[in-house]
């Protein structure tokens, strides 16, 4: 007797990711004084704290990377003021959750993209991302508006 016997197995492969919680975060930096900065080039002023919150699957290496959506070639620590700012000789600093200024880099989820940092292994539910905004001499300043835009990209190693 001869059995013939015919199957399959079906399944899905997926890696750890997160979804972002809010696509969109506004920080309003407070207000410095123009004295605030008297000590030169690399005075900084103001810092505003805020974070970035997204929804994770459980072990994911998550890195991060923010990049200047005004100069997005700036591979420099300090974001470039939007054309709409009338404040001159100051830019905005990011920092992350140690206080160390966070390097702008190309907006790429590639491994070692320049300006990438490890944010941590994901947590099964919400990961919070503590940055803080901040100002930063940069010239002589002229009193007025800022602005800077970034956008962020998630990559999963």
């Amino acid at each position: 007797m001869v059995n013939f016997l015919s199957g399959g197995a079906t399944g899905t492969i997926v890696a750890p990711s997160c979804t972002v919680n809010a696509s969109s975060v506004a920080v309003s930096m407070p207000t410095a004084m123009v004295s605030g900065f008297a000590a030169g080039v690399g005075a900084t002023a103001g810092g505003q704290a805020f974070s970035l919150s997204f929804s994770c699957a459980p072990g994911a290496k998550v890195y991060m990377t923010l990049t200047d959506s005004v100069n997005v070639a700036n591979r420099t620590n300090t974001l470039t003021l939007s054309s709409d700012s009338s404040a001159r000789g100051v830019g905005i600093q990011v920092l992350d959750a140690t206080g160390a200024p966070v390097t702008f880099g190309a907006d790429s989820d590639a491994a070692a993209n320049p300006g990438q940092w490890l944010i941590g292994t994901s947590p099964s539910g919400t990961l919070q991302v503590p940055l803080t905004a901040r100002y930063i001499r940069t010239g002589a300043v002229v009193p007025g508006s800022v602005k800077g835009l970034a956008t962020f990209t998630m990559s999963y190693q």
